[in-house]
């Protein structure tokens, strides 16, 4: 009778130590995810201060989360340049969004290629426009 109360006493000090060792490993995963360059990135993409977009890239270290906050940048322009396509933001709205981008020179070539599209389409509209007169 006495084994089976020590016994019991064990398997609660094994199952608290097990479920704590698994909270403290969900706390670092979770901690380790809010610290991850590309999820920083991801969060402060719509902020109004891209300064800490350029911080946040220029310190990332790994090619691999490089390569992925720049996929994130990319399709932030293609959702603004199709906004524009698909006439949910206007040109100027587009063109300010894009410009707030300006300052974070890795991004020269994506930028200029963003705004690129945006005047070819805006050409084309109001050429449309014209045509419709």
């Amino acid at each position: 009778m006495e084994d089976k109360k020590i016994n019991i006493k064990d398997n609660k000090k094994i199952v608290l130590g097990i479920a704590g060792i698994i909270i403290i490993v969900i706390i670092i995963a979770f901690l380790k995810y809010l610290n991850n360059p590309v999820v920083k990135f991801k969060q402060n993409l719509d902020n109004v201060d891209v300064s800490k977009l350029q911080e946040i890239y220029s310190t990332t270290q790994s090619y691999d989360e490089k390569k992925k906050i720049e996929k994130i940048f990319q399709d932030k322009l293609k959702y603004l340049v199709e906004s524009f396509v698909n006439g949910s933001k206007d040109y100027d709205n587009t063109i300010e969004e894009i410009n707030r981008y300006s300052n974070i020179k890795e991004f020269e070539n994506s930028i200029k290629s963003a705004k690129d599209d945006i005047e070819n389409v805006k050409s084309s509209k109001d050429s449309f426009v014209e045509g419709q007169k």
